[in-house]
């Protein structure tokens, strides 16, 4: 029992009709309600229609799944069709000097070698191995293609067969609803995993199982650049993960986190990346050096050279500019050098009014 007739209706055939009465129904029909034919801006949504029909009803198993189970199929999740995409093809090509807009006929298509994604990953960094720069290592978990079968996922002298669902394709087509009608997309074939071939279990590589690939641990070197910021990226080429239909391995990116300093704080140039950026530390001073000024070398910088600020007039507190503390990472960056800011804090206690003369000269780095 038929428990939905809307695509025989679609296609004006009985619900017995024949595989050849179905394509003379529904050739007639398209060369009626193709878009070629129509006026211009004429509703074209009858010709989706009669195509969406066809593809169920043109394959014997889909067409028993509608027959059964309506259009959504069983358990809903819709159904895989194909049957008329061969001939849809060949058809309008030599009506309309072209296809669909789809794939070409199966017998025809080559698949196509891809470019992998790149591999992500993040990696911490200190202040000081962006201000000096730094050779690290990374160990990194990647995806290889198997070297034991070649990407075959078979045993060296098995026999790699043609998938009979996609017919070597790597593709199958499954329906969608789309507002009121059943649309198709083409969608990686299950049984092959979008290979195009299939191979029996007792005939899988013993490494891989069948899989294609592998995959394997690497310690990768690289170098961080001197002068480098924190988010920057650093791609190593052919790094990253292997596909066996990819044309090549592709890119691993490095993605650089600044570890917390306990002095310095990293503020980039308002001017943009291309720019160096600048440290900024904040010091506690006694109202002594507030009041009378001083020189003393008060800390150390990210190369361990010891950093003089000096302070002549008295102040309310404000900020001290050390010239070029921090390099610039390419020679041909052009740009106003940057500073680093040490911000003088003033502390008032009435202990040190009372015996300015006894202050002795100290700083506490606040943290």
């Amino acid at each position: 029992m038929v428990v939905d007739t809307a695509y025989y209706e679609t296609l004006e055939v009985s619900v017995d009709c024949t595989a050849a009465e179905l394509k003379k129904s529904y050739r007639r029909l398209c060369l009626i309600h193709h878009p070629d034919k129509l006026a211009p801006g004429a509703d074209a949504s009858k010709f989706q229609a009669i195509q969406a029909a066809y593809e169920v009803l043109s394959d014997p198993e889909a067409r028993e799944s509608y027959d059964a189970f309506g259009p959504e199929g069983r358990g809903g999740g819709g159904m895989g069709g194909g049957g008329g995409d061969d001939f849809m093809d060949d058809l309008f090509a030599n009506m309309f000097g072209g296809g669909m807009g789809g794939p070409p006929p199966r017998q025809q298509q080559k698949r196509q070698k891809t470019q992998t994604r790149p591999s992500e990953v993040e990696f911490k960094v200190t202040l000081e191995e962006l201000y000096m720069g730094k050779e690290k290592s990374i160990a990194v978990e990647r995806t290889r293609t198997c070297g034991s079968c070649k990407g075959t996922g078979a045993k060296p002298r098995a026999q790699r067969r043609t998938c009979i669902k996609c017919r070597g394709a790597g593709q199958v087509h499954a329906l969608r609803q789309m507002g009121p009608y059943m649309t198709r997309v083409p969608v990686e074939c299950p049984n092959c995993d979008g290979s195009g071939y299939s191979v029996r279990s007792q005939d899988h590589c013993k490494k891989c199982q069948g899989a294609r690939s592998t995959k394997e641990k690497k310690k990768i070197d690289f170098f961080v650049e001197r002068g480098s910021l924190p988010g920057e990226k650093i791609v190593l080429k052919g790094e990253g993960d292997e596909s066996p239909d990819s044309s090549s391995p592709g890119d691993l990116h490095i993605h650089l986190l600044l570890i917390p300093h306990s002095t310095f704080t990293l503020h980039p140039s308002p001017h943009g990346p291309t720019f160096p950026a600048s440290l900024h530390t904040t010091l506690s001073l006694t109202l002594s050096e507030s009041l009378l000024g001083f020189s003393r070398l008060i800390l150390l910088h990210l190369d361990g050279r010891g950093l003089r600020v000096t302070q002549p007039a008295p102040g309310e507190g404000g900020v001290s500019l050390l010239e070029g503390l921090l390099p610039e990472k390419r020679e041909d960056v052009k740009g106003p050098e940057e500073t680093d800011e040490v911000e003088l804090v003033e502390r008032r206690k009435e202990e040190e009014v009372s015996s300015l003369g006894f202050v002795s000269f100290s700083f506490e780095p606040l943290r």
